[in-house]
């Protein structure tokens, strides 16, 4: 039974179609979605049928074990116990998944990849740790397990300065400029 099974899925199996011709490595997903990896990692990728998980990330799936497989922390091996790999550019507040290029990835802790998260569609003040409570906007930061107060304001424009200042003094090269004001 297991042989016709491997069968099957020797016959089924997907792969997606890729460019070296350019700097760096072009695949494209089997939706035509495209994607950037180190052409050294090619080898790496190759054997691997990559789609687009419903947060934006390439993942495949491992043959035998059905284990799943992203191609970001897959290029970056070895990574250590209890760190992750993020995404360092960020168009428009949202990282870019589709570059999957080492010059794009960093190897992290869950703390510091914390520290650049985009804002929320729902936030009205257009600026993360800001939000408005009965005419005043209120500034706060997390850091280190605990959530800083940093003031109520009358002023839009001064809580958004507030939270600025704060992720530049908490977060340092962390930092990321998570207001679209």
């Amino acid at each position: 039974m297991n042989n016709a099974r491997d069968e099957l899925g020797r016959i089924a199996k997907q792969y997606n179609k890729y460019d070296l011709s350019g700097e760096y490595g072009i695949g494209w997903t089997n939706k035509g979605e495209e994607f950037w990896f180190d052409k050294e990692d090619y080898d790496k990728i190759k054997n691997y049928c990559w789609h687009f998980n419903r947060w934006g990330h390439l993942i495949s799936t491992e043959r035998g074990s059905n284990k799943r497989v992203f191609l970001h922390r897959l290029v970056m091996q070895p990574i250590p116990d209890g760190l992750v790999v993020d995404h360092k550019n960020h168009p428009k507040g949202r990282e870019n998944k589709i570059d999957n290029r080492k010059q794009n990835l960093e190897i992290k802790t869950t703390q510091q990849n914390c520290m650049n998260i985009h804002n929320h569609k729902n936030n009205k003040s257009g600026c993360s740790g800001v939000t408005e409570r009965n005419g005043k906007w209120i500034a706060r930061i997390g850091y280190m397990n605990k959530r800083y107060s940093l003031g109520t304001y009358d002023k839009l424009e001064d809580a958004i300065k507030a939270r600025k200042e704060a992720e530049k003094l908490y977060y340092g090269r962390y930092s990321f400029d998570s207001c679209n004001k």
